[in-house]
């Protein structure tokens, strides 16, 4: 069946973001389609058990898609669900969790709420990482097409603040000006190589310049001419990144201009952002989140809570307004240091960060008889390890948190607590990156039996 054109119609949307058809029985995945699409699909893989196309035409169009407003959506890896109308794609969030909760873990038994809509679809980034790079003699810049590190110019992109989009701008065309040498991926020469943008509520930015060279003056030069040409830009820093990986900032980063920090409010409270900092990317979704989180543990004053893989101990932080005491566990000594600041801005006395991995602290503070009553988890989107499994079960912790960005690793974590005497009470999915297939997850767990 490889390379052949076959009609079919798609049925549902699968965890990862694809359609799902039929064609002869076997099932046919097509990325960007929308259940209820007819569609001439051109097969560009085949296995035993499935197929994989690409659509050559659309027949009849499911009544639930919609013209992209990105005219870059084809291309562009950034989003892959602007084809569907947003109430859609916010059930099909909520279904593919159920799905994968279903599939994996083989649990039905828990509450499962609607997803929380984002109360903006475009626009609603606070950070955006765009990759530099030079097509004939022209300077371009965007995110990656889908499934290459080909760069897709795009100046207007519509998911990132409109101000980014004219910074970006303005910052090509000054480089292009200053003859500064654009980083090339293969032959790893060049200078200027990456621009991160950071914004808060009251619209005060920070700007960071990755550059792959030691000797940076005319990218301070260039950084600068940019700082003043938007009164918006509180602090600038420039990254030095000499390695050929996909990690972005470099482990120098110069601060040049302005502020050190810019400062974001969360539920009433003050933290601080560096270039380092992790920060949900949709600040009034990571609000509600935070919200549904702190709601989702009673008695709170009496209780003790660990916030494991804490970051800058936002989440933390917010706990201890109320809770008894937080340990806050986090390996990345910066965003520790970051939460210690966050601890005095705010003057919690009830607040502990410790610098570490979760593997081995969350143990360690186990181990040595602390009582715990609560552990919030925001792990990476492997989860968590099964030694931290088995010890909060035999430890019989009565309250998990467990929030993740990835249903798949949630699902098998979560049958796993459920096999050593925990329940899966609920779970909230919540809508953190409106027009792509990722879906956050607020689960709450309860310890019910030896």
């Amino acid at each position: 069946m490889k390379n052949n054109e076959i009609n079919i119609k798609v049925e549902k949307i699968i965890f990862g973001g694809e359609g799902l058809g039929y064609f002869d029985d076997k099932v046919v995945f097509v990325p960007e389609s929308v259940p209820g699409d007819e569609l001439k699909v051109n097969i560009i893989s085949s296995k035993k058990n499935y197929s994989r196309g690409i659509i050559t035409e659309i027949i009849k169009s499911s009544k639930n898609r919609v013209i992209p407003k990105c005219h870059y959506f084809n291309e562009c890896g950034a989003c892959d669900f602007m084809m569907m109308n947003y109430n859609t794609q916010l059930a099909y969030k909520k279904e593919m969790v159920k799905e994968v909760v279903g599939s994996l873990a083989s649990i039905f038994d828990y509450e499962l709420y609607d997803t929380i809509a984002s109360e903006n679809i475009y626009h609603y980034r606070n950070k955006v990482i765009q990759a530099i790079g030079k097509e004939n003699s022209k300077i371009i810049s965007g995110f990656y097409k889908k499934r290459t590190h080909d760069i897709v110019d795009n100046d207007n992109c519509i998911i990132q603040p409109v101000i980014f989009n004219k910074i970006i701008k303005k910052i090509k065309e000054n480089a292009y000006e200053n003859s500064i040498i654009i980083y090339d991926e293969k032959s790893r020469k060049g200078s200027l190589r990456n621009v991160m943008l950071r914004i808060n509520k009251i619209g005060e930015i920070m700007l960071v310049i990755v550059t792959n060279e030691k000797k940076y003056k005319k990218i301070q030069q260039l950084a600068m001419e940019i700082c003043n040409s938007f009164k918006e830009i509180k602090s600038c820093y420039i990254s030095i990144n000499l390695t050929g990986s996909n990690v972005v900032l470099g482990k120098e980063n110069i601060h040049i201009y302005g502020e050190k920090n810019i400062y974001e409010n969360i539920n009433g409270m003050t933290f601080l952002i560096s270039p380092l900092s992790f920060f949900q990317v949709n600040t009034h979704q990571a609000e509600k989140m935070y919200n549904i989180a702190y709601s989702y543990i009673n008695d709170l004053e009496n209780k003790i809570v660990v916030d494991a893989y804490a970051g800058t101990g936002t989440i933390g932080a917010i706990f201890a307004r109320k809770s008894k005491y937080v340990y806050s566990i986090e390996l990345v000594k910066d965003a520790c240091n970051d939460a210690n600041r966050n601890i005095k801005i705010n003057k919690l006395s009830n607040m502990k960060v410790i610098n570490g991995s979760v593997d081995d602290k969350l143990i360690e503070l186990l181990n040595n008889k602390n009582k715990v009553d609560v552990i919030i988890f925001d792990p990476p989107r492997k989860g968590l390890e099964i030694e931290i499994i088995d010890k909060i079960s035999n430890l019989k912790i009565p309250e998990l948190v467990y929030i993740s960005c990835n249903p798949s690793s949630f699902a098998r974590d979560a049958k796993l607590l459920c096999e050593k005497g925990y329940k899966l009470m609920k779970i909230q999915p919540i809508d953190m990156f409106p027009n792509t297939n990722h879906i956050e997850i607020i689960s709450k767990f309860e310890f019910i039996y030896n």
